[in-house]
């Protein structure tokens, strides 16, 4: 797949086909190709969505004429195509009558576990290879992975958009501030949305203190604790801890996604990784953690999130309830498994 930030890089000199399917967890980019293909052909956009189309629709809503009877092509995006049902039939040696039509799969894993039946995320090279045997000759298949945070490029497109917003930041405190922003772009405008809102019209300096008020909340930091005190066998600080969290308005589901971040970390260094975005002193401990388990003790934990997830949804059981007692199994289970293996 060609990499999706080339492709715009390009994009303006370089021509422009009539289907692509674009591919990646950093949907922002998505979008920013797509309105960038509708400025250039000075076209219409219309926008549909997967679970409410079918692939043979999406050919007849890409032939129809604007709402005013004009010659303006028409760019058709389809958002969320993995969950479009007839995908394997509907597009095979077909093309568009006029304008261009876009599939956009804003997950691979879910577009992997969907429209393939994979239990992991396929490689792009692997999903184009696939989609060949459906999609029309002329499609254009684009890879928009999420950027990592400490590439240039990453820094380069952060400055612009401090700047749009008036927004400084000491040199001292940048790193400070990437490590605590989330990890895709739309949820960094967001909160860059917010400080600037905060600060009105005329912008302000981003503090330690401003960090702390308008980016603790994303999770990471509350997510590495909870790690931490699994870690540790801490029983007693980690339904504590819970407790406060679920008091404070979280959610269970929010919960279960920050420390399923930190465990995925965890699996990485396990998996070998020499370069993991933790802090030093917790890269350290996790790494000697990772090391007395096996991989699926620790695959583990993400099973027992899947299924109080499920069984939140099905059984009139306490949330709250359910979260702790959760939470406490996955600490017994991991504790337990390093008294085994000592014995």
């Amino acid at each position: 797949m060609l990499n999706g930030v080339e492709f715009l890089k390009k994009l303006e000199s370089g021509k422009l086909s009539n289907f692509y399917f674009m591919l990646g967890d950093e949907d922002y980019l998505i979008d920013v190709a797509v309105d960038r293909i509708v400025e250039l052909l000075k076209a219409e956009k219309r926008v549909l969505y997967g679970d409410e189309i079918t692939a043979a629709a999406i050919f007849q809503e890409g032939g129809k004429l604007d709402l005013f009877g004009t010659a303006k092509p028409i760019v058709t995006v389809v958002k969320h195509v993995h969950k479009l049902k007839d995908w394997s039939k509907g597009f095979k040696k077909r093309s568009p009558q006029r304008g261009v039509i876009i599939l956009a799969a804003e997950s691979v894993e879910e577009l992997s576990r969907r429209w393939f039946r994979s239990g992991y995320p396929l490689r792009p090279a692997v999903i184009e290879r696939n989609l060949k045997k459906y999609l029309p000759p002329e499609t254009v298949y684009l890879h928009f992975p999420v950027i990592d945070k400490n590439s240039p490029l990453f820094s380069r497109w952060l400055k612009r958009e401090l700047d749009r917003r008036k927004l400084h930041i000491n040199r001292m405190l940048w790193q400070q501030f990437v490590d605590a922003l989330p990890s895709k772009m739309r949820m960094i405008l967001n909160e860059l949305d917010k400080i600037a809102l905060y600060f009105g019209e005329e912008g302000g300096d981003i503090t330690e203190k401003i960090i702390m008020r308008f980016l603790a909340y994303t999770g990471e930091a509350e997510g590495l604790a909870i790690a931490n005190m699994i870690v540790e066998g801490d029983a007693k600080s980690l339904i504590t801890t819970i407790d406060e969290l679920l008091r404070d308005g979280a959610q269970p589901g929010h919960l279960i996604g920050i420390t399923s971040t930190s465990f995925a970390k965890m699996l990485q260094l396990k998996a070998g990784a020499k370069k993991v975005r933790l802090p030093a002193s917790l890269a350290s401990k996790y790494r000697k953690f990772v090391e007395t388990r096996r991989v699926y003790e620790v695959m583990g934990v993400f099973e027992r999130f899947a299924d109080m997830d499920m069984r939140s949804k099905t059984y009139s059981q306490s949330p709250s309830i359910l979260t702790k007692k959760t939470f406490l199994e996955v600490l017994i289970e991991l504790s337990g498994n390093k008294r085994r293996k000592s014995r």
